[in-house]
């Protein structure tokens, strides 16, 4: 799990995020799943999405294929939006936060000693070890600034 905190839903805002959970993972991702959000898809159709311009050609450049959710589909907006409440219910709750930076510090923490050692509700293992042992192998290097 990688959770960008932004006060922003702009496209600026998403590709940040994206580079910040790549270097986070250590590596992209084939396939990146978005939860049909402005920024990123302009129009939202189940078998003919029109991407934004500016995220498909970050994609392209980052060597992913964006996959906006399908709202009626179980495996796509419902696994997006229960991740949202998860994380909700779990950091965000009664917290306080300095600024921005302290909330994204504080975030980072949490999802890799709280979130990622717990066991999953699904799958009934520590999401940080599935990441390690099937998925981390899978990921395309990231250099940063290539």
């Amino acid at each position: 799990m990688y959770v960008h905190i932004t006060f922003k839903l702009d496209t600026c805002s998403v590709i940040e995020g994206c580079e910040l959970a790549w270097e986070y993972f250590g590596g992209i991702t084939d396939i990146l799943i978005v939860d049909n959000l402005s920024p990123v898809v302009d129009k939202a159709d189940r078998y003919n999405p029109r991407i934004n311009k500016t995220f498909m050609e970050y994609a392209q450049f980052r060597g992913f294929i964006v996959d906006p959710t399908n709202s009626g589909h179980a495996r796509g907006k419902p696994i997006i939006k229960n991740n949202v409440t998860y994380v909700k219910k779990n950091f965000f709750a009664g917290e306080s936060f300095i600024c921005l930076q302290d909330c994204q510090e504080r975030s980072v923490d949490w999802y890799t000693s709280v979130a990622g050692k717990r066991i999953h509700g699904t799958t009934r293992v520590k999401p940080i070890e599935l990441f390690e042992s099937l998925e981390k192998d899978k990921l395309t290097p990231y250099d940063g600034g290539r």
